[in-house]
């Protein structure tokens, strides 16, 4: 406490500092500023995490003296198949004029167009796989029904080389294009195919007429039939349909004329065709007050990034070393913090998120075993081991049978058995947290911090 109180000014003058280099930011026209990064999903599962990943971590020793380290390791590992997917899919663009940006007022058209075609040149048709286009504006137009085979690939990618821009300014069809395509895939049916739509949003405003048909209700049922609603959307459409997108597959083009669509089309190609694939992994520990990283110890290297007292290492590649990727640090117990004898956790949580190719993230909490600090004699956690179970066991004499001899104390074996535990490396802990499902949202990374910074104002 007395450390954080400490560090309280500091801090506030450094968060205010922040909050008016955020406010400026936010004043950046639409589309002059970052590209709007996608969220991690923390949504409940049922079942395994996809790339069966493992994962373990360990505090050593777990009784310790004030002003000593403890070292912690975290391990994880992870396989994702290659497989190719065999795919129903069908595009469902807007069309409107609101598609008439840039260069010959067709520059957004083109690149949403190569980006298409990246991804139609990567299904396999051999397997049976479908592709399809629905136009929408003002009302929806069928480009091209449901079609396979190399005659299909080369239909699909004729469509969308003949697409023209509508004049018309309106997206009030994009609702019934949705239901249409929907109808189209063959839902309700027990195979091996995935059913899948891909929105272009193309940001025109919405005027209603007598057939409007709901863009909410349209996604929200074929979400409900079992097909994955991937949305690549502009700038101008300001994030509308990011709730009609199936978890993890709302896209954000980063200005009006699309420049990342080709890049875009191939993440989405990435994720419906060849399984989730690893993007990167990033481990985080979030230090209670009193614990301090000891700086110089982190293998394979230091955090990469600090958030106030939460450390975050960052790795990137779709594989992992046989053997598993180790981090490992060691955290120095503070003097004159901590009452004696009473279990203490490290941190305030620990985490895995594990990003996949297409966008999705999935963050699991670690297990987070308690410590017990002494200041001048182990025996001062010599309840820890009791402590450190719930209940406490209670022990109550029992008599021996008639017929057994009560023995006495025996010698001592190769095995003693003490009446009370000593206290050792792995005393029993606490029902270890879940590790196989996703916790809930931990604060996002607002506020990045240097370790050199963060070390002076401990310090301070």
């Amino acid at each position: 406490m007395l450390d954080m109180m400490r560090r309280l000014p500091a801090l506030l003058v450094l968060l205010a500092a922040f909050a008016a280099l955020g406010a400026a930011g936010s004043a950046t026209p639409a589309g002059a500023g970052a590209v709007p990064q996608q969220q991690p999903t923390d949504e409940p599962r049922e079942g395994p995490i996809p790339c069966d990943p493992s994962y373990t971590r360990t505090i050593e020793p777990q009784v310790v003296q004030e002003g000593e380290m403890v070292t912690v390791k975290t391990q994880y590992r992870f396989i994702c198949t290659g497989e190719t997917r065999k795919l129903n899919y069908i595009f469902v663009v807007e069309n409107s004029a609101q598609l008439r940006q840039g260069m010959g007022g067709r520059e957004a058209l083109d690149n949403v167009t190569r980006g298409a075609r990246n991804f139609i040149n990567q299904v396999d048709y051999a397997n049976g796989s479908r592709g399809g286009l629905m136009l929408y504006a003002g009302s929806r137009t069928w480009r091209q029904p449901l079609i396979g085979g190399e005659e299909g690939r080369k239909a699909l990618i004729d469509a969308f080389n003949g697409i023209s821009i509508s004049p018309d300014g309106n997206s009030a069809g994009a609702g019934a294009a949705i239901r249409d395509s929907t109808g189209a895939l063959p839902t309700g049916v027990s195979s091996d195919f995935s059913n899948v739509l891909i929105i272009v949003d193309a940001g025109a405003i919405e005027v209603p007429g007598a057939q409007l048909v709901d863009r909410y209700t349209a996604c929200n049922a074929a979400r409900i039939s079992g097909v994955t609603v991937a949305v690549v959307s502009f700038p101008a459409a300001g994030r509308r349909l990011a709730a009609c997108a199936s978890s993890g597959w709302f896209f954000q083009l980063n200005s009006d004329v699309g420049r990342n669509a080709p890049e875009t089309f191939d993440k989405i190609a990435e994720g419906l065709l060849r399984g989730l694939q690893m993007d990167k992994v990033i481990y985080s520990d979030f230090l209670e007050d009193g614990f301090r990283y000891e700086m110089g110890s982190g293998y394979p290297r230091p955090p990469d990034y600090v958030v106030l007292s939460e450390m975050f290492w960052e790795f990137v590649g779709r594989s992992v070393p046989p053997t598993g990727q180790l981090v490992e640090y060691k955290v120095r117990v503070d003097k004159d913090v901590f009452p004696f004898g009473v279990p203490r956790n490290l941190s305030l949580w620990s985490h895995i998120e594990f990003v996949y190719a297409q966008g999705t993230s999935i963050r699991v909490r670690l297990p987070n075993p308690p410590l017990c600090i002494y200041k001048d004699s182990p025996d001062e956690c010599s309840g820890f081991g009791a402590t450190a179970t719930s209940p406490p066991p209670v022990e109550t004499p029992t008599a021996d049978p008639p017929d057994t001899p009560v023995p006495e104390t025996p010698d001592p074996t190769d095995t003693p058995v003490p009446e009370t535990p000593e206290p050792t490396d792995t005393p029993a802990a606490e029902t270890p947290e879940p590790t196989d499902t996703p916790d809930s949202p931990s604060p996002g990374h607002g506020i990045f911090l240097p370790l050199t910074l963060r070390a002076g104002l401990a310090g301070g």
